[in-house]
């Protein structure tokens, strides 16, 4: 329910730097840092665990977090501050990314107005029926190698395969549909189109426990994950193609907070 920071800063910041065309291959670039980093956690979290004692993988891990929060606060500036940005380049971008809404002045949703707000329910739903995929296979499916596949806690670093895939999906759906749009195309039919193609292979997510190898469950994993994070990208752009500027913040939140309380229902 809190929420990363993270999570709802970064959109934000992609919102006032990128145009719709480039917003989804924007949030999927940060999103894939994500299974980049758990692509890299079954090497580095098992040696880190084995060499000093599993508290070290949240003291290094936690500390990590910190150490990337140092160039963030030196480097990062909003548009309007940036001190490398002439005024014609600073007037591209405020025209053609969503801080054009700021620069008109146009008001934000209070959060008694956001919860009125059809496309925020909308969106909440979309992420708290949707992203218990995500939180299944991150945290249950190593173990339903284990417990299930007869692997060792050290093979479970084959994972890295599917997180990889998990990567490359955030990438790709965000790259996918920018392409439609440069085409001329609107943001928010893309998306949809983009996602409605996604939903399409969920059906197939049994076949990873039916298949006859591990080999071939793991292939049919990454497959789930490449297309639930193309997903998940794109619905996150969704969010700043249909919030004003102002909101961006909040309705992140809210949208999250519901992708939260759908893998702890998953979880019960």
């Amino acid at each position: 329910l809190g929420e990363a920071g993270n999570w709802t800063a970064s959109p934000k910041a992609v919102s006032e730097w990128f145009p719709a065309k480039e917003r989804g291959l924007a949030i999927g670039i940060y999103t894939a840092g994500t299974p980049i980093g758990m692509t890299l956690a079954p090497l580095f979290i098992i040696w880190l665990a084995g060499a000093w004692g599993w508290r070290s993988a949240f003291v290094v891990t936690g500390l990590l977090g910190l150490v990337w929060l140092v160039p963030w606060v030196f480097l990062y500036r909003p548009v309007k501050k940036h001190p490398l940005l002439n005024e014609a380049e600073r007037t591209w971008i405020c025209s053609n990314s969503a801080s054009e809404s700021q620069a008109t002045g146009e008001r934000g949703w209070t959060w008694l107005e956001a919860f009125g707000r059809v496309e925020v329910w909308c969106l909440l739903v979309g992420r708290m029926f949707s992203d218990p995929i995500w939180f299944f296979y991150q945290n249950w499916y190593p173990k339903y190698l284990v417990s299930e596949r007869g692997l060792t806690q050290a093979d479970v670093k084959i994972t890295w395969v599917m997180f990889l895939a998990a990567g490359l999906g955030s990438l790709v759906g965000g790259w996918l549909a920018g392409r439609f749009i440069k085409a001329g195309r609107a943001p928010e039919r893309v998306r949809l189109f983009v996602m409605l193609g996604c939903a399409i292979f969920m059906p197939l997510s049994p076949l990873v426990a039916m298949a006859s190898s591990t080999e071939f469950s793991l292939a049919f994993a990454s497959l789930i994950v490449f297309m639930h994070l193309a997903w998940l990208t794109n619905i996150s752009a969704l969010v700043v193609d249909v919030v004003p500027s102002p909101s961006l913040g909040t309705v992140f939140g809210i949208v999250a907070a519901g992708s939260s309380v759908g893998a702890m229902a998953m979880n019960d």
